[in-house]
């Protein structure tokens, strides 16, 4: 079973790879959109019909929900709180561990309540009564004057027992056309609500759409943008949109195929033979020119020899790329290829190799890429380049991989010549599988606690309840500490060559959190009020990452 694994990992290349992002569940949705109100004495809504049908189209042809799935409460426009209460009830039975429940409510609002057109509903009572549905996780959005009036169940951080899997994209979301204290608008024409005009427009924006995904995170910061431009343009109609969440990372709709583009698999040609096994293929084309990498284990020259000092020969390597160069050229037109030589899967897996040779086509493309060093060599149209400090960075990674120790003391015993293990600081090779996966998981499980705080905050700021300033200064020792569990991620032992992908990943996750707390770091500097424009799109992008991560690392824990 392991070497399966190893050798799915070989064929990866260890090669960071796009995440394939998948929602799991159905998507389910309840739609309220109230316009009758005679009953409590208050101005009709005549606007609710047309709401009704702009989130009916943003979730139906926007984030693909099925029209089976959805459910409008009401007729002409008129909801009582009863049927919201047997609506909720019946998706209560019907709903799945992994589905996507969506809330809409367009009506009245008033002293923290949602208005029905029999009585108004505490906003913290619906809220907590969606909160129980069996799903993992709920979208609520609300189109009324101060709606933004509401908390959340405070910071979702991770715990040791979560996997990335459990732990991102549960949780809920809620998506409010106003702050506490200002009235919600119809948009210019006075034909639709504004806010349900513009969640429409951002569920169904094509630029939010990446790997046939739409983020969460994606649709709130498209909102935010639109009613940006909306209150530059309607200054005295100004709107601040409200956006709170207790879910841990952000969460993926699937909104349409998507077939990444995998390492190239080339027909026809040996991917393994007595001279060498290629691991993977790496297409690096350019808008003129075909060029290929490939990944090797070196088994013997093309005399025979399996010696590792003629491996390493920049004649032999020569010969060996030579071959590899006429098997694929025999399969279709390219200008360049690099071959990366390693000894073993080990080797491939980390990036390692003892030497790398490029061959191009013609004496202009040669000129391009062939690198003149002391440790190059030119042959037969082909540059080898030898890594001298192979050996020891070889010895390095097997002194200081982790489990390697338990490796070689099960060796030992074998051989009946047990040798005590070292005493000292766990680390390297005398940690052990067990103790490096507990390690580096208890530094993820704080970087992504740590991650999901600032989050908050940083939402805040957007949302225009605090200051920028106050921010910079609350989180002054946080970034610190952040960058501090970074570093010791980055100089702890080296993994296990299947726990390789996993760890990569993690350090990739701490990295997305390490930018924005360099980012936090260099607006302090500044001395300017606020988030200056760059600082504020460099941290967005940073936080894009951070979730795109998370989905990653869930993704590869599959795996393991």
């Amino acid at each position: 079973m392991l070497e399966e694994e190893q050798k799915s990992t070989v064929q990866k290349n260890g090669l960071r790879e796009e995440a394939e992002f998948h929602d799991g569940g159905e998507k389910y949705a309840l739609l309220v959109s109230v316009g009758n109100y005679q009953k409590q004495n208050l101005v009709d809504l005549v606007t609710w019909k047309s709401d009704l049908d702009l989130i009916q189209r943003g979730l139906t042809q926007g984030l693909k929900l099925k029209e089976e799935n959805l459910r409008a409460l009401g007729s002409e426009g008129c909801v009582s709180v009863r049927e919201l209460a047997l609506a909720i009830q019946n998706f209560a039975k019907m709903l799945k561990k992994e589905d996507t429940f969506f809330f809409y409510f367009s009506g009245h609002g008033r002293n923290g309540e949602l208005t029905f057109s029999d009585m108004g509903l505490a906003l913290p009572s619906i809220l907590a009564f969606i909160g129980e549905l069996p799903c993992k996780n709920k979208i609520v959005i609300l189109d009324c004057c101060y709606s933004g009036d509401f908390q959340t169940e405070g910071t979702r951080g991770m715990s040791l027992e979560d996997s990335a899997e459990s732990f991102a994209g549960h949780g809920m979301a809620i998506l409010a056309s106003s702050s506490a204290n200002e009235v919600s608008r119809l948009d210019e024409s006075g034909r639709y609500s504004l806010y349900t005009g513009i969640v429409n427009m951002a569920m169904l924006s094509r630029r939010n759409v990446r790997q046939g995904c739409v983020s969460l995170h994606a649709i709130q910061q498209n909102i935010q943008e639109l009613m940006e431009i909306w209150n530059s343009r309607y200054p005295e109609h100004r709107q601040q949109p409200i956006f709170r969440s207790n879910i841990g990372g952000t969460i993926y709709f699937e909104v349409e195929p998507w077939h990444p583009q995998k390492p190239q698999e080339i027909n026809g040609i040996h991917r393994e033979n007595e001279f060498y096994t290629i691991c993977s293929t790496k297409p690096l084309d350019t808008a003129k020119l075909k060029r290929l990498s490939v990944f090797v284990i070196a088994k013997r020259t093309s005399d025979g020899s399996s010696d590792s000092q003629d491996l390493k020969d920049s004649s032999k390597i020569s010969q060996l790329t030579k071959r590899i160069v006429e098997e694929i050229c025999g399969t279709g037109h390219y200008d360049a290829i690099w071959c990366y030589f390693g000894y073993d899967e080990s080797d491939i897996i980390h990036h390692l190799y003892y030497a790398h040779s490029v061959w191009a086509r013609n004496d202009e493309l040669q000129k391009m890429y062939f690198r003149a060093s002391k440790d190059s060599f030119v042959q037969d149209g082909i540059c080898v380049v030898e890594n001298t400090s192979y050996r020891m960075l070889r010895r390095m990674r097997e002194e200081n991989q982790a489990g390697s120790a338990q490796s070689a003391e099960r060796d030992s015993e074998h051989s009946g010549n047990l040798g005590e293990k070292a005493p000292g600081k766990l680390s390297g090779a005398n940690l052990s599988e067990e103790e490096y996966v507990l390690e580096t998981k208890k530094i993820l499980v704080e970087v992504v606690s740590l991650a999901e705080k600032f989050l908050v905050s940083f939402q805040e700021v957007a949302n225009h309840t605090i200051s920028a300033e106050e921010v910079k200064v609350h989180y002054q020792e946080w970034s610190r500490r952040v960058k501090t569990l970074y570093l010791r991620l980055s100089d702890g032992a080296i993994p296990p060559d299947h726990l390789y992908a996993w760890t990569e990943q993690v350090v990739d996750v701490a990295g997305c959190v390490t930018d924005l707390a360099i980012l936090l770091e260099e607006q302090n500097r500044s001395n300017k009020n606020g988030f200056d424009e760059r600082g504020s799109w460099l941290m967005n992008h940073a936080v894009k990452q951070y979730y795109e991560g998370l989905e990653k690392l869930k993704e590869v824990e599959k795996k393991l």
